[in-house]
């Protein structure tokens, strides 16, 4: 736009009035919708946008989110925090594929956008030798986080661990402090990195599970109470699996939920008992954690 404006000595002069430089406002709490401001910021340098304004509306489900150009500039509307960083997310991938921005309005098709990684964590049977032996990368938080901001990029919501039985390395079972072998110091480690990680994942938006398959214990937990490690059932092998399950939330509530497999290491039982010792063991020790805690059952070798 243009103007004349009076200039001294009689002279007429032309004002241009040009854009305001950008100015993201995130009002959207979390560090969710700050991790998409972030990237409008990245793509925004030297561009002139005006105020780009992200906050939450009511008419909008969760996830979904709007984009409207304003008179001055930008608002990026979500439906919750994930909507409002999505919104935002897609305004600085348009501004860096096409260097302008239309206005859009979205919503998932897909409820759940899951992840699935198998820990590599020694004695479960489920991770090959080469992997175990090359594992180091796992436990370098440096590539989680750059993995975790490409699945907030591409719109994942969830992540799945996997293992058969990661308890004697993840947590301490205060009833049963003869299931871990590891030093102190080692699973101060395991604990103090599974914290940051579940941490980096919900800053991004994608819930955490943890999925196990059954019956397995740890070894150590097998050989002080001589008992086999995998498809064998008592009163102790429950009575342990709850305590474990109450002492990974105990140690971790940032954790969504939990998840299992009814079978494979199940023979001992028929479809029916099998779910019958998932009914047992998972769900009363769920009721005490305190909140309600989405669970994944994986429905393989399970009564039709």
């Amino acid at each position: 736009m243009r103007r004349w404006i009076s200039c001294t000595a009689g002279l007429l002069c032309l004002a241009f009035h040009l854009p305001a430089a950008t100015v993201v406002s995130n009002q959207v709490p979390g560090p969710g919708a700050e991790f998409g401001a972030a990237a409008i910021r990245s793509a925004a340098t030297q561009l002139s946008l005006g105020p780009v304004v992200i906050s939450l509306a009511k008419d909008l489900p969760p996830e979904a989110f709007r984009i409207r150009a304003t008179n001055s500039g930008y608002a990026i509307t979500g439906g919750d925090a994930r909507g409002a960083m999505y919104g935002a997310l897609d305004f600085a991938e348009q501004l860096k594929l096409t260097g302008k921005v239309s206005d859009k309005e979205e919503q998932p098709s897909l409820g759940v956008r899951a992840l699935k990684f198998n820990i590599p964590l020694p004695g479960t049977g489920y991770v090959s030798e080469e992997d175990m032996a090359n594992s180091e990368w796992f436990w370098n938080l440096d590539y989680w986080q750059k993995f975790l901001d490409m699945a907030a990029r591409n719109r994942y919501n969830a992540i799945t661990f996997w293992s058969a039985h990661p308890y004697d390395r993840m947590v301490r079972v205060a009833k049963y402090p003869e299931a871990t072998d590891v030093s102190t110091a080692e699973l101060d480690r395991n604990i103090a990195f599974f914290r940051q990680l579940f941490q980096m994942a919900a800053d991004r938006g994608l819930d955490t599970y943890l999925v196990t398959w059954n019956i397995h214990v740890s070894r150590a937990f097998a050989k002080s109470h001589n008992v086999p490690a995998s498809d064998f059932d008592s009163p102790l092998i429950r009575d342990y699996q709850r305590e474990a399950i109450r002492a990974l939330f105990a140690t971790y509530p940032i954790l969504t939920g939990l998840g299992t497999t009814v079978g494979e290491r199940m023979d001992i039982f028929t479809p029916k008992q099998r779910m019958d010792w998932i009914a047992d063991t998972y769900f009363p020790a769920l009721k005490q954690v305190g909140r309600p805690v989405p669970f994944i059952l994986r429905y393989w070798q399970a009564d039709p």
